[in-house]
């Protein structure tokens, strides 16, 4: 029989695991949405011999911004084109921001995001309440580039520079919305320098670029099928992890993102076992800018760009639409590990118009074309998406 101390103490660690589930759990709907959408926006980016690179979960945190004030068709056209769970996404984004605070406060790798509104505009109350309450949102007046460009800077560790080009905020332009995802771990299993050798990289276009490829050979979560490899690379602390999804030589990346959807990405994480491999992996560094629009649009988001019906957001009369939404991202991977950041930025205006047998031995060898992903893994929420066509550094 327990003591009532002993049983207080049991009691107290079963409503913190309960806690704990709970806080991981109740971001579900929108931790999917956001792997979906982040599934749909690499394939439309994607472009064969281009470097992708972007955090699809910053452009639907700072939509999701203005979807809390968004109304009618407009935020429907949003709801439906992001996979968002109704007015539940912004509890859901505020509880998946507590879960990246909690890993970023334990020390081992370093995650951020953060959120500004930068406004001439009255804003409406109950808007203001919701920025503060689910996006922790910091406000400034809205005057020129500068500040949102240093800001950009401060957020990203000096990674996102000149987010913004001087004349971008032009008189029609109210409010601006941005997000910025910052991320940097080092590999739980850290490559030798030693072992790095320059080799080549076979290009999509036939032909080969000199490359450092760095060599590490231990256990790694690994699966494969007949049309690709699968890989994870946990980062120190193993809550975030690097997938690298290799095509096969006789494949393609775009054939990859045709023929592989969210649920049978989410199928080859779960069969995916710890298998002793030799992975070589090259060193890459490259940046990406996107004028998201035209994707959106693709996707079904219409009548946000073509006056909107944004009446939550203020008391003003004049409506508002989106007239930008871009995104500047950049990343840099070594034997050391990774730094990744992007900022998101959504300007609105005035219209005017375990399994431990051991396995035999594999090779995953990244000399050609992949796609890649950084995913948090509790929820498994995918914080950013690439595909490295040609290495920079």
């Amino acid at each position: 029989m327990l003591s009532g101390g002993m049983l207080k103490k049991n009691i107290l660690a079963i409503l913190s695991f309960v806690s704990t589930v709970t806080i991981a759990q109740s971001p579900a709907e929108t931790s999917k949405g956001v792997n979906q959408f982040s599934w749909e926006l690499s394939k439309l980016l994607y472009q064969k011999d281009q470097n992708l690179f972007c955090s699809p979960l910053s452009v639907s945190q700072a939509l999701a911004m203005t979807y809390a004030g968004a109304k009618g068709i407009t935020a429907e056209e949003m709801k439906k084109a992001l996979h968002y769970p109704g007015d539940s996404v912004h509890a859901g984004f505020s509880a998946l921001n507590s879960i990246f605070k909690t890993i970023n406060d334990s020390g081992k790798v370093k995650l951020t995001v953060a959120n500004a509104l930068w406004t001439k505009l009255v804003l409406a109350p109950e808007f203001s309440a919701k920025m503060k309450k689910f996006y922790k949102g910091e406000f400034y007046p809205l005057t020129n580039e500068i500040p949102i460009n240093a800001w950009a800077e401060k957020k990203t560790n000096n990674l996102i520079k000149n987010l913004l080009n001087s004349g971008d905020i032009t008189p029609d332009v109210k409010l601006v919305l941005t997000n910025a995802v910052y991320f940097k771990g080092n590999w739980k299993n850290p490559f030798d320098k030693e072992s790095t050798s320059k080799q080549p990289f076979y290009l999509s276009n036939k032909t080969s670029a000199e490359v450092e490829l760095m060599q590490n050979e231990t256990y790694y979560k690994y699966h494969e099928t007949n049309q690709y490899q699968y890989i994870e690379l946990p980062y120190e602390g193993e809550n975030v992890s690097m997938i690298v999804i290799l095509p096969r030589k006789e494949s393609s990346v775009n054939e990859v993102f045709e023929g592989l959807n969210t649920e049978q990405l989410l199928a080859t994480h779960s069969k995916a076992y710890l298998k002793k491999v030799t992975l070589f992996l090259p060193k890459f560094k490259f940046e990406t800018s996107y004028d998201l629009i035209p994707s959106l649009e693709n996707l079904g988001i219409k009548s946000a760009f073509r006056g909107g019906n944004f009446s939550g957001i203020t008391k003003d009369k004049e409506p508002l639409e989106i007239s930008k939404v871009f995104q500047k991202a950049a990343i840099e991977v070594n034997e050391k590990g990774a730094e990744a950041a992007a900022v998101t930025v959504v300007m609105m205006r005035t219209t005017s118009a375990m399994h431990q047998e051991e396995p035999p031995r594999i090779f995953f060898r990244a000399d050609r074309p992949f796609i890649f992903a950084i995913k948090e893994n509790a929820t498994g929420t995918i914080l950013f998406t690439g595909v490295m066509e040609k290495p920079k550094l």
